[in-house]
């Protein structure tokens, strides 16, 4: 898949030939973690399966999964190295800031027993955004199960955009977050999110 070179100012949308990356954001004081919402919805997902979610004391490093700064461009780094195990669930989660942290990612990747664990854990982890982001949540063609909703905290402090997908046995959850008036494109949330999904295509152990 080729990729066009962008500059990213804010949310500049990235030219894709093909579609699959770009660039990012979020803010920062305000937002619910989504490794929390997601390793609830782990531990959901687990008494829906037949199987058991993955245990969370399990050692492995997932780390190779996510994506990278560079794969998201603009002023977006990694503050900090990536949680192993967010919240005691099996998996992996980074944060991507700019400078003034106005503009974050927070991308989490549950590993749970299987693609049907995994898409129950999607589905409650849409509940527990509730309150949390105003919007509806919306289908996207990003992995399995993608969807995506956008609107503002309850505060109306920031945007929050957030895109939850699977694959395989991986729920990712990518939340955005930024200033109320520099909400991130809705395509260039899914772009990343493609992006996300190619890295754990290549890299889930089976």
């Amino acid at each position: 898949m080729e990729l066009a070179r962008v500059t990213v100012a804010g949310w500049a949308v990235a030219t894709l030939v093909v579609g699959a990356v770009s660039t990012g954001c979020g803010n920062g004081n305000k937002t619910s973690s989504p490794s929390s919402s997601a390793a609830s919805s782990s531990s959901a997902a687990s008494s829906t399966s037949s199987g058991t979610a993955t245990p969370s004391a399990q050692p492995t490093d997932y780390s190779a999964l996510l994506i990278r700064a560079s794969d998201i461009g603009g002023d977006l780094s990694a503050p900090q190295p990536p949680m192993l195990n967010p919240n005691g669930a099996a998996g992996v989660a980074q944060l991507f800031a700019n400078p003034d942290n106005s503009r974050r990612i927070r991308d989490t990747i549950l590993i749970v027993a299987d693609p049907a664990a995994a898409a129950a854990g999607l589905d409650n982890t849409k509940t527990n955004y509730g309150g949390k982001v105003s919007g509806t949540w919306q289908p996207v063609d990003v992995g399995s199960n993608g969807a995506l909703i956008s609107g503002t905290s309850p505060d109306n402090s920031q945007a929050i955009t957030v895109l939850l997908f699977t694959e395989g046995k991986a729920l990712i959850n990518l939340e955005f977050d930024s200033a109320p008036n520099d909400p991130i494109d809705a395509d260039v949330a899914k772009d990343i999110g493609r992006k996300q999904d190619a890295a754990i295509k290549k890299g889930l152990p089976s």
